[in-house]
């Protein structure tokens, strides 16, 4: 028992004393792993990253101010009791909206500046420049029309029919346009990382404003076909009760003073159709009015907390933290090995 508690000692001690005896090994290794570190490092890219972030409208919101139009409204006949009601989307689906393949596809014709050489392009257009740039490109390439023999007259209705190239940049923009939620404070952080700081600015503003219009459209999309329907409806019964109103006012100047019961009676019938008519013209109109209050009511507003700012130093990569992992990396690596050799020599001795 202590005889092998013994050998286990040596054995330890014979380990760093090998450790010690390579430190030159080590060194060497470790700064071969950190000029690949720093080669690897000046051959990324800087990256800039804007952001921006908002406060959704809470859908509880100035209640106590809806109640008092309400009373007011009440007195005209304008029901707005169904204005709390209203479906919203919840705020923790907002970051999937800007994950969406659709909204990632509307980035791609977003005019840009670059801001290096003050060119105006599509965002499209300049990451596929910048893809073209890269190594791993120019080695293998690639066609930018190939969608795997599937022409778009067999893809699906509704469906989308990508090619490599599209694929390949939506890849790189899902990865570089990031949204979160904070659940306790309930703000939405959006931001961009691109290599240029004008491009990341202008595509973190695009996002925000297609979150926002995505949002209100969802929201006010029903109730907005509804008001142009009821426009139509409101406009069509206005034109029958004028149309009886004057009917009916034309039979009472040419019927004056006659006391006929079927000359009374053709009279009657004239003036309830015109009731009618007035009754269902003025019933439209309200609900032409609730459903116009409605859409106001429901329009959702967003709080910008931090605009987007063009960012003025880089937030990527962080060169001397990737060296010195490299660095760290080799040493490691060269442990290993001085490791590897000393439990080989010793089992040959053994």
């Amino acid at each position: 028992m202590d005889t092998n508690k013994r050998h286990i000692t040596i054995s330890i001690k014979d380990l760093i004393s090998g450790l010690v005896q390579g430190k030159r090994f080590i060194l060497l290794m470790s700064l071969s792993f950190g000029i690949l570190g720093a080669l690897y490092a000046i051959s990324l890219p800087n990256l800039y990253t804007s952001e921006v972030k908002i406060l959704p409208e809470i859908d509880t919101k100035n209640i106590e101010s809806l109640d008092k139009f309400k009373s007011l409204a009440g007195l005209a006949g304008i029901d707005l009791d169904n204005l709390n009601s209203t479906e919203a989307i919840r705020p923790d689906l907002y970051p999937p909206i800007l994950q969406s393949t659709p909204f990632l596809l509307s980035t791609f014709k977003t005019p840009v500046l670059v801001a290096k050489t003050q060119e105006k392009t599509s965002l499209f257009e300049y990451l596929n420049s910048l893809r073209k740039q890269k190594i791993s490109y120019r080695i293998f390439g690639e066609s930018s029309s190939e969608t795997m023999g599937v022409s778009a007259k067999q893809a699906p209705e509704s469906s989308l029919l990508l090619n490599k190239q599209e694929v390949a940049i939506l890849k790189d923009l899902k990865e570089n346009i990031i949204a979160s939620l904070d659940k306790k404070s309930g703000v939405i952080s959006i931001s961009a990382k691109m290599p240029d700081p004008l491009v990341a600015t202008i595509v973190v503003k695009y996002a925000q404003d297609y979150l926002n219009e995505y949002v209100k459209k969802y929201r006010l999309e029903k109730t907005q076909k509804e008001v142009v329907f009821l426009e139509k409806r409101v406009e069509e019964a206005q034109k029958r009760y004028q149309l009886a109103l004057q009917r009916y006012s034309s039979y009472q100047d040419s019927h004056r003073g006659l006391f006929l019961n079927t000359a009374k009676q053709q009279e009657q019938k004239l003036q309830q159709e015109s009731e009618l008519t007035f009754s269902l013209f003025s019933e439209l109109s309200k609900k032409l009015e609730e459903s116009r209050v409605k859409v106001q009511h429901d329009t959702p507003v967003f709080q910008v907390l931090e605009p987007a700012q063009v960012p003025l130093k880089k937030s990527e990569p962080k060169r001397t933290v990737m060296v010195l992992a490299f660095m760290i990396l080799g040493g490691m690596i060269a442990c290993l090995i001085l490791i590897f050799k000393h439990f080989k020599v010793s089992t040959l001795f053994s």
